[in-house]
């Protein structure tokens, strides 16, 4: 019973955390999406990632990292087909760019090293960070209209009522996913190989069916192609000899972060709505899209590829396990 509700509260927990950058902070979304539907749907594939990274004991940022962008991967092709719809651009942006590197990264991993391992100075500043950049970006999203034929978006300005609202609620998903994390943190279960078989089963399951559904059956080869590089990756880069407190499982879900450090996450919302509202005010028109492609994407790439060219070099034996 206990593991049951350690992986139910995973699950929540997760969820929480990607659900929030990836579609509550990233773009409007619409009354028609279930919000517990989709809290669940991230938080399944969370478990996923984590069980990924627990199996193959990740405990380095080069395998981190490849684990993060077969989430992108699985969240953009599981239960929506876009990873595979019109590649290569579907395959960096928003797999690779934003899940991997925003959400997963700088929303998961570096903001819990912050806030239990960092100085006051460093929480404040990551927090506000994040609130500016995330006013600017839906400052954009939400107000941007891409025109067939124009080489530049018309930008309809809309009062932040509802954006204010919506961000809200996914600040709220987000901390209370990181609260989930530090709570389940507090006892040790480890994931089964085959808790992440049956996971792995799910989410091919899904994949195939709205590949299906959604007449992208012939292009669907990508997904399982991309997945496959990402497994191979992390065979390679595991280090078997390591512990298994070791895997970055343990720091995604450290309960080091106290109640207290949770006032400077205000920053988020207050900043992000600030920017927002300036933004809408002044009729700011930034393409933010281009500028996150351009700096995002490379970066995440860069990222990505080097990961595997270390794996190739320890399959060929030409580079020994750090």
């Amino acid at each position: 019973m206990q593991t049951i509700v350690h992986r139910l509260l995973m699950v929540l927990a997760s969820g929480g955390i990607l659900v929030s950058f990836s579609e509550f902070w990233f773009y409007e979304v619409g009354a028609h999406v279930g919000r517990l539907e989709i809290l669940l749907a991230y938080g399944l594939l969370g478990f996923v990632f984590l069980a990924t990274l627990e199996i193959f004991r990740v405990d380095g940022f080069s395998g981190f990292f490849v684990a993060a962008c077969l989430l992108g991967f699985l969240i953009e092709g599981v239960f929506v087909p876009v990873v595979y719809s019109g590649p290569p651009m579907t395959i960096v942006w928003t797999s690779m760019a934003w899940h991997a590197l925003l959400s997963v990264t700088v929303g998961w991993l570096v903001f819990r090293q912050v806030m239990i391992r960092g100085k006051a100075s460093q929480k404040l500043l990551l927090n506000l960070g994040i609130g500016v950049s995330l006013g600017l970006w839906n400052a954009y999203s939400w107000n941007a209209i891409e025109m067939d034929g124009a080489p530049d978006p018309v930008f309809r300005w809309r009062a932040d009522d509802s954006f204010a609202m919506q961000f809200l609620v996914g600040y709220v998903l987000f901390i209370s996913g990181h609260a989930l994390a530090s709570l389940i943190g507090r006892w040790s279960s480890r994931i089964s190989k085959r808790e992440f078989f049956v996971g792995w089963m799910f989410a091919i399951a899904c994949s195939f069916s709205v590949a299906l559904s959604s007449g992208f059956i012939l292009s669907y080869a990508l997904l399982p192609i991309l997945v496959g590089i990402c497994l191979w990756t992390l065979t390679h880069l595991a280090d078997r000899e390591s512990a298994p407190n070791n895997s970055t499982v343990a720091i995604l879900s450290s309960p080091g972060m106290s109640w207290k450090d949770y006032a400077y996450t205000l920053c988020i919302p207050v900043f992000a709505i600030s920017t927002y509202r300036l933004m809408v005010l002044g009729e700011i028109g930034i393409e933010a899209n281009a500028i996150l492609i351009l700096t995002a994407g490379p970066v995440s790439v860069w990222y990505f590829v080097g990961a595997v060219y270390q794996a190739s070099m320890r399959a060929t034996g030409q580079s020994r396990p750090i």
